[in-house]
């Protein structure tokens, strides 16, 4: 067994879009945030960091202080993870938009 995905990379990439869409719908609707919730949500996305990386994060996100119109503590950093979430689903959303047209080409390529 060669441990790849079905549906090879853009399969992964696929996989990986949609458990970034449930890790974004998890944190909109878990209440307030607590770190058992934000290990969760990199849990349910599938990012591998570890203990000590978001051990630190949370205890970081406490001295963030807000300002009017962005928050500050714990909801920054919940924040912040949205917005990462967003940009790497955008970034991922073009990858597979290039790898199906990639494909596409090669195999015309070869008639």
């Amino acid at each position: 067994m060669t441990g790849k995905p079905p549906g090879g990379v853009r399969g992964a990439v696929e996989e990986k879009i949609k458990n970034y869409k449930r890790a974004l719908k998890y944190l909109d609707s878990c209440g307030e945030l607590s770190y058992e919730k934000l290990c969760e949500a990199h849990r349910i996305a599938g990012l591998e960091a570890p203990e000590s990386e978001l051990r630190m994060m949370w205890q970081q996100s406490v001295h963030v202080i807000g300002r009017p119109g962005r928050p500050g503590g714990t909801e920054f950093l919940r924040g912040q993870i949205r917005s990462t979430l967003i940009e790497a689903i955008d970034t991922f959303k073009d990858l597979s938009g290039k790898l199906s047209r990639s494909n596409k080409s090669w195999w015309r390529f070869w008639r």
